[in-house]
């Protein structure tokens, strides 16, 4: 096996990105940044009532092509059109790296949260961008298109996405940094800088607090 082809194996984790999601059925959920609606099928199979937003037409066009019963609005994270306290989940999967504002986006989410409502808030990390662009993963074409279409503008450790998760007012019940969740018997260790720096991913699943 190439080198290239390791490093996927142990850094590269798309591969179930709600992969900490309780499994139960929300009332509301709202996507954030759900493209063509990659987590759709999911994320409506799991709520009585789902709402999607985005910022680019190409993505909406695709999503209402792949979804026409399901509503999707023309909209970025640092603003979401609905009311406070509206949604029980708010789903948010690698999208705070494109965002500049995302201190903005973490205090909209919370915002429209209800009392004691889930987010759910992934980012692709520091060392995954820097893996990426020495070409040591191997990613599916639409991924890799993604990325030069969408620039990381906002690469941040784990450990400092968590800190300002919690800054807006969540408590966080989990958080996972990809690929060293799968070493189990050190999960104590998740906090260590030397953990968070070479992550790949950061999953942390938040409560707002009531």
């Amino acid at each position: 096996m190439k080198l290239y082809q390791l490093i996927t194996k142990y850094f590269y984790s798309n591969s179930d990105p709600l992969a900490f999601l309780p499994k139960i059925r929300f009332k509301k959920v709202l996507d954030v940044g759900c493209g063509d609606g990659r987590l759709t099928d999911y994320l409506e199979k799991h709520s009585d009532e789902l709402a999607s937003i985005d910022l680019d037409p190409d993505k909406i066009n695709e999503f209402k092509k792949r979804f026409p019963h399901l509503p999707i609005i023309k909209a970025g994270g640092e603003n979401v059109p609905f009311p406070d306290h509206y949604f029980s989940l708010v789903n948010c999967v690698t999208v705070i790296e494109h965002i500049k504002n995302d201190e903005q986006m973490l205090k909209e989410i919370f915002r429209v949260l209800e009392p004691n409502g889930l987010a759910y808030i992934v980012n692709d990390a520091w060392f995954y961008h820097i893996l990426r662009s020495a070409g040591l993963l191997m990613d599916l074409p639409s991924d890799t298109d993604e990325s030069f279409r969408y620039p990381h503008v906002n690469l941040m450790r784990p450990s400092q996405l968590k800190k300002k998760i919690k800054k807006a007012g969540f408590e966080i019940i989990q958080s996972h940094y990809s690929p060293f969740f799968r070493l189990k018997g050190l999960r104590f260790l998740l906090d260590n800088r030397l953990f968070s720096a070479f992550a790949t991913k950061g999953h942390f699943l938040c409560q707002k607090p009531k």
